[in-house]
């Protein structure tokens, strides 16, 4: 507060000046409540002229995508395909035994007899094998070898002699093996008829070479009856193999699929349960290794994603025994995360088709041989997620608030503000539930005590459609909070923490895109309308030094003063030694009454008060020991303090201060 005056130095007084009585302005001046508050930069003027404190400060809470979705810098999977059964093509020999063929192994005089009558009709002598034929056949192109899990060989038996046989008995053997693959035995076989039996193959290891071993085989002959005898007709043996599938063996493979699946590359995602991703970026990264002696060709193909509306895939041939390895960019890739029915969540399908090629050569295999492949999906980052993000708590970092109420430095006393308004604003992206647990509390500076400001939690608004951005704001007044309480004991800083937990209401759809984002800033409003039973003011007052030596005995300070203030005013003059600062004398004046306010504390007009105070000459020599006076105000708001009252910037204090004093020779 600076207050202006007229001074007169006394020392100057001559004899001829002489006069017992003297007066003289000693102070006047003209203050207005921004100068009595003082210069304050968080003080602002309204359109009304009423003051208000206003503190603003932004992101006090910033919550990004990468907070609420935690996406792994790196997911690996592994995954192994063995050869398993391969198929082998149909196979079919056929062989015959003639009765020419026969013959050498009948009694001599039936093999006579037919020879002889070879071409003619006539009685068919019976007969009956006297030892065992051997019928070969060809080795089986395909293979050489084959151990087989399924399948079968279909023995077809045709007589094609014109008389019945019977005791027929004979076993398909393997001659590499020299193992009996099946025994057949038919009691009765007419002729023209044909006769069939099956070999399950399952569980056998075979050669390609066969042949048909005929133990036994008779015949009653045709009598009475008179047949053709044709040396060239007798057995016929047909041997098809079907459905074979083989799990080793040496082998020409023909082309076939071996694997046509999906594979799931499970995306950590925390808590969160995505249902769909649009990546930002990223890369897949795909590995695969062979250990087959067979060239395969592969189709991978990211089935539920697609980049502009077209599915990711590739189609490449692996050698035998080589390695090949690419990568996917994950930018601009939409996945959708929900197609494996057991785990509709966050799993990402990766379809594969193994196909063998055919070979030319021989080659050897075995169904645990395996092809080994690797994904390797890195630096992920969403551009947006659906799904839900689950129930996650979440710990807000502490921040201080410095408040800015140095416009209190030089008032004591309490106040209670009428009217003060803490604003949470904040802008919300996210499409999802979000309650913040707040603890806000400031700290007095002088005592260092806690005071709550009485907020528990904040539950914040969100958007209902992905890119849409909800704007709203939460207001703490008197009504909601202990936000006047707080102010009355003069917090220095705001200090503000707790946490937020997300689906806080099980809310089970979430969005959120790469750019979202809840961002909240705060401001502290507070108009100058409050009431005071002890509210005071105290400013410094400059004066001329020097009249320690001026011959006063006593004298008084007349006060006149028009107040436009809504404070009744009890107003001393202090006098501070200059090198202690303590309050060394004073004078005090009478009650100095309020201006004329409204039921609404609004100054009506102002009220005009002459007041004198008394002094002595100890006064005088005490101002002596001083540079500066103290003008100190003890305010109560009108009607003893139960009417609040606003301070506006243009109300006015009139003072007046004149000086009489009673000179001594």
């Amino acid at each position: 507060m600076l207050l202006s005056s007229c001074k007169k130095d006394f020392s100057k007084i001559t004899a001829s000046d002489w006069n017992p009585n003297v007066v003289a302005p000693f102070i006047q001046t003209e203050l207005t409540l921004r100068n009595l508050m003082g210069v304050d930069s968080s003080l602002q003027i309204g359109d009304d002229s009423l003051m208000v404190f206003y503190y603003q400060r932004d992101s006090i809470l910033n919550i990004t995508a990468d907070n609420l979705v935690e996406i792994p810098d790196t997911v690996t999977s592994y995954y192994e395909f063995s050869l398993g059964d391969l198929t082998i093509g149909d196979i079919m020999q056929a062989a015959s035994v003639t009765l020419n063929d026969l013959l050498p192994y009948v009694d001599p005089a039936v093999a006579d007899t037919l020879s002889a009558n070879d071409g003619n009709t006539t009685i068919f002598p019976p007969f009956q094998l006297q030892s065992p034929v051997t019928v070969d056949l060809s080795p089986y192109e395909q293979y050489e070898t084959l151990t087989f899990s399924a399948g079968y060989f279909d023995i077809q038996i045709t007589n094609q002699l014109p008389v019945t046989l019977t005791n027929i008995r004979f076993d398909i053997m393997d001659v590499v093996n020299n193992s009996v693959v099946q025994s057949v035995v038919l009691e009765q076989l007419f002729a023209g008829e044909v006769a069939h039996d099956t070999v399950f193959l399952k569980g056998k290891t075979l050669s390609n070479t066969f042949s048909y071993v005929i133990h036994s085989v008779e015949s009653e002959g045709s009598y009475p009856d008179s047949v053709l005898i044709d040396l060239s007709k007798g057995l016929s043996l047909q041997m098809n193999a079907r459905d074979m599938y083989v799990v080793s063996g040496v082998a020409k493979i023909e082309n076939q699929i071996i694997y046509s699946t999906h594979e799931w590359v499970n995306l950590d995602f925390g808590d969160a349960r995505l249902w769909e991703i649009l990546f930002a970026g990223g890369e897949l990264q795909y590995q695969m290794q062979s250990y087959l002696n067979l060239t395969l060709n592969i189709l991978l193909q990211l089935s539920s994603a697609s980049v502009d509306g077209v599915v990711p895939e590739n189609n490449f041939d692996l050698p035998a025994n080589s390695f090949y390895e690419s990568s996917w960019g994950l930018a601009n890739m939409d996945i959708d995360l929900t197609r494996d029915t057991n785990q509709p969540f966050n799993r990402m399908p990766i379809y594969l088709e193994l196909v063998v090629q055919p070979t030319v050569n021989m080659v050897a295999f075995d169904s645990s041989d395996k092809v080994k492949a690797t994904f390797v999906a890195k630096e992920m980052t969403a551009e947006s997620v659906n799904g839900n993000l689950g129930k996650h708590l979440y710990l807000i970092d502490e921040d201080t608030l410095q408040l800015d109420l140095s416009f209190f430095d030089n008032i004591t006393g309490q106040i209670i503000f009428d009217n003060p308004v803490l604003t949470f604003s904040y802008q919300n992206g996210f499409g999802v539930p979000i309650v913040a647990h707040t603890n806000l509390y400031g700290v007095n500076p002088i005592t260092g005590d806690y005071l709550d400001f009485g907020i528990d939690s904040i539950v914040f608004n969100y958007p209902s459609t992905e890119g849409e951005v909800i704007s709203d704001s939460l207001i703490f007044d008197k009504n909601n909070s202990n936000i006047v309480d707080f102010l009355a004991e003069r917090p220095d800083k705001l200090i503000f923490s707790g946490d937020y937990q997300t689906n806080w209401n099980n809310d089970t759809v979430n969005f959120i895109t790469r750019t979202s984002l809840l961002k909240a800033n705060t401001e502290i409003r507070v108009p100058l309308v409050f009431s005071t039973t002890s509210l005071v003011f105290t400013d410094t007052v400059d004066f001329l030094n020097g009249q320690a030596d001026i011959p006063v005995g006593s004298g008084a300070l007349h006060l006149n003063v028009d107040n436009g203030l809504p404070f009744d005013l009890e107003i001393s003059l202090l006098v501070p030694d200059s090198v202690t600062g303590e309050i060394i004398d004073h004078v005090d004046f009478d009650m100095i009454k309020s201006a004329v306010v409204d039921a609404g504390g609004n100054v009506l007009s102002p009220t005009q008060s002459d007041v004198t105070a008394v002094f002595n000459q100890s006064f005088i020599q005490n101002m002596s020991r001083a540079n500066t006076l103290q003008l100190r105000a003890k305010t109560v708001t009108a009607e003893g303090g139960s009417i609040p009252v606003g301070l506006y910037s243009d109300y006015k204090l009139s003072v007046a201060i004149s000086f009489e004093a009673k000179l001594q020779p």
